[in-house]
Protein backbone atom coordinates (compact mmCIF):
# COMPACT_ATOMS: atom_id res chain seq x y z
CA UNK A 1 0.00 0.00 0.00
CA UNK A 2 3.15 2.45 0.63
CA UNK A 3 3.37 2.19 -3.28
CA UNK A 4 0.21 3.42 -3.49
CA UNK A 5 0.43 6.90 -1.87
CA UNK A 6 4.15 7.51 -3.47
CA UNK A 7 2.62 6.70 -7.26
CA UNK A 8 -0.30 8.97 -7.04
CA UNK A 9 2.36 11.71 -5.76
CA UNK A 10 4.41 11.41 -8.48
CA UNK A 11 1.15 11.88 -10.66
CA UNK A 12 0.46 15.15 -8.52
CA UNK A 13 3.97 16.51 -8.71
CA UNK A 14 3.67 15.62 -12.49
CA UNK A 15 1.14 18.30 -13.19
CA UNK A 16 3.37 21.74 -12.26
CA UNK A 17 4.48 22.57 -15.88
CA UNK A 18 3.53 25.28 -17.65
CA UNK A 19 1.20 26.20 -20.46
CA UNK A 20 4.22 27.55 -22.81
CA UNK A 21 1.87 24.80 -25.02
CA UNK A 22 4.22 22.64 -25.59
CA UNK A 23 5.82 21.95 -22.34
CA UNK A 24 8.20 23.28 -19.60
CA UNK A 25 7.67 26.23 -17.19
CA UNK A 26 7.48 28.80 -19.90
CA UNK A 27 5.24 30.47 -22.63
CA UNK A 28 7.24 30.51 -26.39
CA UNK A 29 6.02 34.22 -26.33
CA UNK A 30 6.03 35.79 -23.61
CA UNK A 31 4.97 39.49 -23.17
CA UNK A 32 5.75 43.08 -24.87
CA UNK A 33 3.89 44.37 -27.79
CA UNK A 34 6.48 44.89 -30.04
CA UNK A 35 8.44 41.31 -29.76
CA UNK A 36 5.72 39.46 -28.95
CA UNK A 37 4.21 40.27 -32.56
CA UNK A 38 7.74 39.12 -33.88
CA UNK A 39 7.17 35.61 -32.32
CA UNK A 40 9.68 36.32 -29.71
CA UNK A 41 12.50 36.08 -32.34
CA UNK A 42 14.51 39.45 -30.17
CA UNK A 43 17.48 37.92 -29.33
CA UNK A 44 19.52 39.82 -32.33
CA UNK A 45 17.78 43.29 -32.43
CA UNK A 46 16.17 43.85 -29.19
CA UNK A 47 17.25 46.81 -27.66
CA UNK A 48 16.52 50.13 -25.24
CA UNK A 49 15.16 48.81 -21.67
CA UNK A 50 13.04 45.45 -22.91
CA UNK A 51 16.60 43.73 -24.12
CA UNK A 52 17.26 43.46 -20.08
CA UNK A 53 14.95 40.51 -20.96
CA UNK A 54 15.66 39.47 -24.52
CA UNK A 55 19.56 39.80 -24.49
CA UNK A 56 21.13 42.36 -22.21
CA UNK A 57 23.59 42.89 -25.02
CA UNK A 58 20.92 45.19 -26.68
CA UNK A 59 20.75 47.68 -23.74
CA UNK A 60 23.65 49.95 -25.30
CA UNK A 61 21.87 50.15 -28.17
CA UNK A 62 18.19 52.78 -28.89
CA UNK A 63 17.29 55.46 -27.02
CA UNK A 64 19.77 57.01 -23.92
CA UNK A 65 16.87 56.69 -21.15
CA UNK A 66 14.03 54.58 -21.39
CA UNK A 67 10.48 53.67 -19.77
CA UNK A 68 9.19 50.36 -20.95
CA UNK A 69 5.52 49.25 -19.63
CA UNK A 70 3.85 45.75 -20.72
CA UNK A 71 0.84 43.99 -19.85
CA UNK A 72 0.07 40.40 -21.96
CA UNK A 73 -3.01 39.00 -20.06
CA UNK A 74 -3.51 35.06 -21.69
CA UNK A 75 -6.65 33.62 -21.41
CA UNK A 76 -5.93 29.47 -21.75
CA UNK A 77 -8.03 26.51 -21.74
CA UNK A 78 -6.89 22.86 -21.33
CA UNK A 79 -8.54 19.57 -21.99
CA UNK A 80 -8.40 16.06 -21.55
CA UNK A 81 -9.28 13.22 -19.81
CA UNK A 82 -9.04 12.92 -15.36
CA UNK A 83 -10.78 9.97 -15.11
CA UNK A 84 -9.88 6.09 -16.29
CA UNK A 85 -13.16 6.21 -18.22
CA UNK A 86 -13.02 5.62 -21.60
CA UNK A 87 -13.65 8.32 -23.89
CA UNK A 88 -14.16 10.96 -21.04
CA UNK A 89 -12.42 14.29 -21.30
CA UNK A 90 -12.81 17.43 -19.41
CA UNK A 91 -12.41 20.95 -20.43
CA UNK A 92 -10.98 23.24 -17.71
CA UNK A 93 -11.98 26.63 -17.40
CA UNK A 94 -11.05 29.53 -19.60
CA UNK A 95 -8.47 31.20 -17.08
CA UNK A 96 -6.32 34.56 -17.14
CA UNK A 97 -2.79 34.86 -16.60
CA UNK A 98 -1.84 38.72 -16.49
CA UNK A 99 2.13 38.16 -17.62
CA UNK A 100 3.81 41.64 -17.78
CA UNK A 101 6.95 43.69 -17.61
CA UNK A 102 8.30 46.68 -16.05
CA UNK A 103 11.51 48.11 -17.20
CA UNK A 104 14.02 50.85 -17.02
CA UNK A 105 16.83 52.01 -19.00
CA UNK A 106 19.71 54.58 -17.86
CA UNK A 107 22.83 55.71 -20.37
CA UNK A 108 26.02 55.87 -18.53
CA UNK A 109 29.49 57.48 -18.94
CA UNK A 110 32.17 56.34 -16.95
CA UNK A 111 36.05 57.86 -18.14
CA UNK A 112 34.87 58.26 -21.16
CA UNK A 113 33.34 54.84 -22.17
CA UNK A 114 29.50 54.22 -22.84
CA UNK A 115 27.76 52.01 -20.83
CA UNK A 116 23.75 51.41 -20.14
CA UNK A 117 21.98 49.95 -16.94
CA UNK A 118 18.98 48.54 -17.23
CA UNK A 119 16.36 47.27 -13.80
CA UNK A 120 13.15 45.60 -14.36
CA UNK A 121 10.41 42.90 -13.15
CA UNK A 122 8.41 41.03 -15.34
CA UNK A 123 6.54 37.63 -16.03
CA UNK A 124 8.85 34.79 -16.96
CA UNK A 125 6.13 32.00 -16.56
CA UNK A 126 2.90 31.17 -14.95
CA UNK A 127 -0.26 28.79 -15.51
CA UNK A 128 -3.80 28.93 -14.08
CA UNK A 129 -5.60 25.48 -14.92
CA UNK A 130 -8.67 24.74 -13.47
CA UNK A 131 -11.36 21.82 -13.75
CA UNK A 132 -14.47 22.02 -11.74
CA UNK A 133 -16.50 19.10 -10.34
CA UNK A 134 -14.88 16.06 -12.28
CA UNK A 135 -17.20 13.37 -11.92
CA UNK A 136 -15.24 10.19 -10.73
CA UNK A 137 -18.19 7.85 -10.47
CA UNK A 138 -22.14 7.99 -9.55
CA UNK A 139 -20.57 8.94 -5.89
CA UNK A 140 -17.45 10.95 -6.21
CA UNK A 141 -17.37 14.22 -7.53
CA UNK A 142 -14.11 16.23 -6.86
CA UNK A 143 -14.69 19.98 -6.67
CA UNK A 144 -11.23 21.15 -7.74
CA UNK A 145 -8.82 19.83 -9.68
CA UNK A 146 -5.82 22.39 -10.72
CA UNK A 147 -2.61 23.57 -10.91
CA UNK A 148 -1.30 27.39 -10.44
CA UNK A 149 2.37 28.41 -10.73
CA UNK A 150 3.86 31.57 -11.50
CA UNK A 151 7.41 32.22 -11.47
CA UNK A 152 8.90 36.41 -12.05
CA UNK A 153 12.08 37.88 -11.83
CA UNK A 154 13.70 41.11 -10.97
CA UNK A 155 16.90 41.95 -12.95
CA UNK A 156 19.91 44.14 -12.81
CA UNK A 157 21.56 44.62 -16.04
CA UNK A 158 24.45 46.27 -17.66
CA UNK A 159 25.72 46.75 -21.18
CA UNK A 160 28.62 47.90 -23.04
CA UNK A 161 29.74 48.46 -26.68
CA UNK A 162 33.46 46.79 -27.36
CA UNK A 163 32.95 48.82 -30.76
CA UNK A 164 30.56 49.92 -33.32
CA UNK A 165 29.49 46.88 -34.21
CA UNK A 166 29.32 44.47 -31.47
CA UNK A 167 27.79 44.76 -27.96
CA UNK A 168 28.44 42.86 -24.80
CA UNK A 169 25.80 42.70 -21.82
CA UNK A 170 25.08 40.76 -18.14
CA UNK A 171 22.24 40.85 -16.11
CA UNK A 172 21.41 39.33 -12.55
CA UNK A 173 18.51 37.67 -11.96
CA UNK A 174 15.87 37.28 -8.77
CA UNK A 175 13.24 34.16 -8.96
CA UNK A 176 10.25 34.17 -7.06
CA UNK A 177 8.51 31.16 -7.56
CA UNK A 178 4.72 30.37 -5.74
CA UNK A 179 2.45 27.47 -6.47
CA UNK A 180 -1.07 25.86 -5.69
CA UNK A 181 -1.71 22.53 -6.89
CA UNK A 182 -4.31 19.56 -6.44
CA UNK A 183 -5.35 16.79 -8.20
CA UNK A 184 -7.11 13.70 -7.66
CA UNK A 185 -7.03 9.96 -8.73
CA UNK A 186 -9.16 7.13 -9.38
CA UNK A 187 -7.68 3.99 -7.69
CA UNK A 188 -7.80 0.33 -9.40
CA UNK A 189 -10.71 -2.04 -7.75
CA UNK A 190 -13.01 -0.33 -6.50
CA UNK A 191 -14.84 3.15 -6.35
CA UNK A 192 -12.05 4.68 -4.50
CA UNK A 193 -10.92 8.35 -5.45
CA UNK A 194 -7.40 10.03 -3.56
CA UNK A 195 -6.63 13.53 -3.48
CA UNK A 196 -3.27 15.18 -2.85
CA UNK A 197 -3.51 18.72 -2.21
CA UNK A 198 -0.19 21.36 -2.04
CA UNK A 199 -0.74 25.19 -1.10
CA UNK A 200 1.28 28.07 0.28
CA UNK A 201 4.25 26.65 -1.89
CA UNK A 202 7.07 29.81 -2.03
CA UNK A 203 10.28 30.17 -2.66
CA UNK A 204 13.01 33.40 -3.85
CA UNK A 205 16.54 33.13 -5.33
CA UNK A 206 18.78 34.92 -6.24
CA UNK A 207 21.52 33.31 -8.44
CA UNK A 208 20.41 33.63 -11.82
CA UNK A 209 22.48 35.41 -14.12
CA UNK A 210 22.15 36.00 -18.22
CA UNK A 211 24.52 36.94 -20.17
CA UNK A 212 24.24 37.99 -24.32
CA UNK A 213 26.30 39.87 -27.38
CA UNK A 214 24.94 41.41 -30.72
CA UNK A 215 27.10 42.00 -33.71
CA UNK A 216 25.46 44.83 -36.20
CA UNK A 217 26.45 44.73 -39.71
CA UNK A 218 28.01 48.28 -41.08
CA UNK A 219 24.98 49.56 -43.07
CA UNK A 220 22.75 47.74 -40.04
CA UNK A 221 21.18 46.13 -42.31
CA UNK A 222 21.74 42.73 -40.62
CA UNK A 223 23.08 41.31 -37.32
CA UNK A 224 23.29 38.71 -35.27
CA UNK A 225 22.70 37.74 -31.21
CA UNK A 226 23.98 35.43 -28.61
CA UNK A 227 22.13 34.95 -24.97
CA UNK A 228 22.72 32.34 -22.68
CA UNK A 229 21.01 32.09 -19.30
CA UNK A 230 22.01 29.54 -16.10
CA UNK A 231 19.96 26.85 -14.59
CA UNK A 232 18.78 28.28 -11.16
CA UNK A 233 17.24 25.45 -9.26
CA UNK A 234 14.61 26.55 -6.48
CA UNK A 235 13.03 24.99 -2.97
CA UNK A 236 9.19 25.66 -2.74
CA UNK A 237 8.36 25.33 0.75
CA UNK A 238 4.67 25.07 1.63
CA UNK A 239 1.95 22.65 3.14
CA UNK A 240 0.44 19.27 2.11
CA UNK A 241 -2.82 17.85 2.72
CA UNK A 242 -4.97 14.66 1.21
CA UNK A 243 -8.01 13.07 1.23
CA UNK A 244 -9.72 9.77 0.66
CA UNK A 245 -13.49 9.55 -0.60
CA UNK A 246 -14.78 6.14 -0.55
CA UNK A 247 -18.15 5.82 -1.86
CA UNK A 248 -19.49 8.98 -0.54
CA UNK A 249 -17.56 8.90 2.57
CA UNK A 250 -14.40 11.49 2.54
CA UNK A 251 -11.72 10.65 5.02
CA UNK A 252 -9.38 13.66 5.57
CA UNK A 253 -5.17 12.81 5.18
CA UNK A 254 -3.57 15.78 7.20
CA UNK A 255 -0.20 16.49 5.76
CA UNK A 256 2.34 18.98 7.13
CA UNK A 257 5.33 20.96 6.10
CA UNK A 258 6.57 20.33 2.71
CA UNK A 259 9.67 20.65 0.13
CA UNK A 260 9.55 20.82 -3.31
CA UNK A 261 12.86 20.82 -5.60
CA UNK A 262 12.91 21.65 -9.21
CA UNK A 263 14.79 24.33 -11.59
CA UNK A 264 14.47 27.01 -14.23
CA UNK A 265 16.88 25.13 -16.63
CA UNK A 266 19.88 26.45 -18.37
CA UNK A 267 19.04 28.15 -21.78
CA UNK A 268 20.57 29.29 -25.15
CA UNK A 269 19.11 31.57 -27.83
CA UNK A 270 20.49 32.50 -31.69
CA UNK A 271 19.30 35.15 -33.54
CA UNK A 272 19.41 36.55 -37.10
CA UNK A 273 17.90 39.43 -38.47
CA UNK A 274 17.98 40.92 -42.20
CA UNK A 275 16.70 44.13 -43.53
CA UNK A 276 16.08 44.42 -47.27
CA UNK A 277 16.79 47.66 -49.17
CA UNK A 278 13.18 48.24 -49.84
CA UNK A 279 12.41 48.18 -45.77
CA UNK A 280 11.35 44.90 -44.32
CA UNK A 281 12.82 43.16 -41.67
CA UNK A 282 13.22 39.28 -41.51
CA UNK A 283 13.66 37.61 -37.81
CA UNK A 284 14.70 34.52 -36.46
CA UNK A 285 15.77 32.74 -33.56
CA UNK A 286 16.21 29.55 -32.34
CA UNK A 287 16.10 28.80 -28.50
CA UNK A 288 17.13 25.22 -26.81
CA UNK A 289 16.05 24.69 -23.14
CA UNK A 290 17.77 22.15 -21.05
CA UNK A 291 14.29 21.06 -19.54
CA UNK A 292 15.77 16.74 -19.49
CA UNK A 293 17.51 18.29 -16.37
CA UNK A 294 14.15 18.35 -14.95
CA UNK A 295 13.80 14.32 -14.68
CA UNK A 296 12.89 14.14 -11.40
CA UNK A 297 11.37 16.63 -8.40
CA UNK A 298 12.56 15.85 -5.15
CA UNK A 299 9.56 16.04 -2.36
CA UNK A 300 10.57 15.96 1.18
CA UNK A 301 8.36 16.77 4.04
CA UNK A 302 6.27 15.72 6.86
CA UNK A 303 4.40 12.51 6.48
CA UNK A 304 0.80 12.42 4.89
CA UNK A 305 -1.87 10.77 7.14
CA UNK A 306 -3.35 8.16 4.72
CA UNK A 307 -5.71 6.04 6.01
CA UNK A 308 -4.54 2.26 7.04
CA UNK A 309 -5.88 1.00 4.07
CA UNK A 310 -3.55 2.38 1.89
CA UNK A 311 -0.56 1.99 3.97
CA UNK A 312 -1.27 4.74 6.69
CA UNK A 313 1.12 7.71 6.54
CA UNK A 314 4.40 8.13 3.98
CA UNK A 315 6.33 10.62 3.34
CA UNK A 316 6.37 12.67 -0.03
CA UNK A 317 8.92 10.96 -2.50
CA UNK A 318 10.94 12.11 -5.36
CA UNK A 319 9.14 12.16 -8.23
CA UNK A 320 10.05 11.52 -11.95
CA UNK A 321 9.23 13.43 -15.22
CA UNK A 322 11.03 12.15 -17.42
CA UNK A 323 10.88 15.79 -19.63
CA UNK A 324 12.51 16.17 -22.53
CA UNK A 325 14.53 19.04 -24.40
CA UNK A 326 12.76 21.95 -25.72
CA UNK A 327 13.44 23.51 -29.29
CA UNK A 328 12.14 26.68 -30.36
CA UNK A 329 12.34 28.07 -33.98
CA UNK A 330 11.20 31.99 -33.87
CA UNK A 331 9.88 33.48 -37.25
CA UNK A 332 8.93 37.47 -37.93
CA UNK A 333 8.49 40.03 -40.44
CA UNK A 334 7.94 43.82 -39.92
CA UNK A 335 7.23 46.54 -42.32
CA UNK A 336 6.29 49.52 -43.01
CA UNK A 337 2.16 50.47 -43.95
CA UNK A 338 1.94 53.45 -46.46
CA UNK A 339 -0.54 55.31 -44.29
CA UNK A 340 -0.39 56.98 -40.78
CA UNK A 341 3.18 56.20 -39.93
CA UNK A 342 2.47 52.51 -38.57
CA UNK A 343 4.47 49.01 -38.63
CA UNK A 344 2.60 45.74 -39.14
CA UNK A 345 4.31 42.68 -37.54
CA UNK A 346 3.43 39.13 -37.82
CA UNK A 347 5.05 36.05 -36.07
CA UNK A 348 4.75 32.12 -36.12
CA UNK A 349 6.82 29.97 -33.24
CA UNK A 350 6.77 26.08 -33.85
CA UNK A 351 7.89 24.13 -30.18
CA UNK A 352 9.28 20.64 -29.33
CA UNK A 353 7.23 19.07 -26.68
CA UNK A 354 8.90 18.81 -24.04
CA UNK A 355 6.14 16.35 -21.90
CA UNK A 356 6.43 12.36 -22.87
CA UNK A 357 3.12 10.42 -24.13
CA UNK A 358 3.64 8.37 -21.44
CA UNK A 359 3.36 10.99 -18.50
CA UNK A 360 0.79 12.95 -19.71
CA UNK A 361 -2.02 14.75 -17.75
CA UNK A 362 -5.12 16.93 -18.11
CA UNK A 363 -3.04 19.85 -16.09
CA UNK A 364 -0.14 19.71 -18.01
CA UNK A 365 0.92 21.12 -21.27
CA UNK A 366 -0.02 18.40 -24.18
CA UNK A 367 2.78 15.46 -25.48
CA UNK A 368 2.44 17.32 -28.84
CA UNK A 369 4.54 19.81 -30.88
CA UNK A 370 3.01 23.32 -30.12
CA UNK A 371 1.97 26.41 -32.56
CA UNK A 372 2.09 30.17 -32.02
CA UNK A 373 0.43 32.29 -34.44
CA UNK A 374 0.81 36.23 -33.66
CA UNK A 375 -0.04 39.39 -35.41
CA UNK A 376 0.29 43.35 -34.52
CA UNK A 377 1.11 46.87 -35.21
CA UNK A 378 3.49 49.98 -33.79
CA UNK A 379 3.56 53.15 -34.02
CA UNK A 380 5.86 56.43 -32.88
CA UNK A 381 4.65 59.75 -31.21
CA UNK A 382 5.74 62.68 -30.02
CA UNK A 383 8.93 62.60 -32.88
CA UNK A 384 9.94 59.63 -31.01
CA UNK A 385 9.59 60.48 -27.56
CA UNK A 386 6.97 58.06 -27.62
CA UNK A 387 6.10 54.11 -29.05
CA UNK A 388 3.41 52.54 -28.24
CA UNK A 389 2.73 48.31 -30.00
CA UNK A 390 -0.21 46.16 -29.94
CA UNK A 391 0.34 42.77 -30.76
CA UNK A 392 -2.38 39.23 -31.20
CA UNK A 393 -1.58 35.64 -30.13
CA UNK A 394 -3.18 32.43 -31.09
CA UNK A 395 -1.27 29.66 -29.20
CA UNK A 396 -1.99 25.49 -29.52
CA UNK A 397 -1.09 21.85 -28.88
CA UNK A 398 -2.28 18.82 -28.95
CA UNK A 399 -1.58 15.07 -28.88
CA UNK A 400 -2.55 11.54 -27.53
CA UNK A 401 -1.33 10.19 -24.59
CA UNK A 402 -1.62 8.63 -21.07
CA UNK A 403 -1.33 9.30 -17.36
CA UNK A 404 2.14 7.44 -16.37
CA UNK A 405 1.64 3.26 -15.50
CA UNK A 406 1.44 2.88 -11.71
CA UNK A 407 0.82 -0.02 -9.55
CA UNK A 408 -3.07 0.44 -7.79
CA UNK A 409 -4.17 3.65 -10.32
CA UNK A 410 -6.20 3.59 -12.76
CA UNK A 411 -4.96 5.08 -16.59
CA UNK A 412 -6.52 7.78 -17.88
CA UNK A 413 -5.95 8.19 -21.51
CA UNK A 414 -6.83 9.98 -24.87
CA UNK A 415 -6.76 13.11 -26.35
CA UNK A 416 -4.68 15.93 -24.67
CA UNK A 417 -5.39 19.43 -25.99
CA UNK A 418 -4.82 23.02 -24.87
CA UNK A 419 -5.01 26.60 -26.87
CA UNK A 420 -4.36 30.58 -25.24
CA UNK A 421 -5.64 33.66 -26.68
CA UNK A 422 -3.23 36.78 -25.73
CA UNK A 423 -3.48 40.47 -26.11
CA UNK A 424 0.24 42.38 -26.14
CA UNK A 425 0.22 45.76 -25.35
CA UNK A 426 3.21 47.99 -24.72
CA UNK A 427 3.84 51.83 -23.96
CA UNK A 428 7.69 53.28 -24.35
CA UNK A 429 8.38 56.65 -23.35
CA UNK A 430 11.80 57.61 -24.19
CA UNK A 431 13.18 60.90 -21.63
Amino acid sequence: MMKLSLLFLALTLGGTGLKSFAGGYEKAVGWSGQWSSLGGAAGAAASGADALYFNPAGLIHGPSRELSVNLSPTWSTFEGPNTPTEGQSETSERALSPMMGLLYKQGLNVMGKDFSLGVGFYGVGGTNVTYENVKFNDDVTRPKIESDLKIVEASLGLSWAHSENLSFGVSWRMLDVSAEIQASNALAGGNNVLTVGFKDLKDTQHSGFRIGAQYMSDDKRWGTGLSLRNSVGFKLEGQSEGALSSGTTDIPAPGGDLTLESALPLQASVGFFYKKSNGGTFFQETTYTAYSENEKITATGDDIAFPALLGGPQPPPTVTQNWKDQWSLKLGYEDSLPWRDLTYRVGYVVTTAVTPEDHARATRTPPGTGHTLTAGVGKELGEGKYAMDLGLEYSMASGDGQTSEMTGIQRAEGKFSANAYALHGSFKYRF
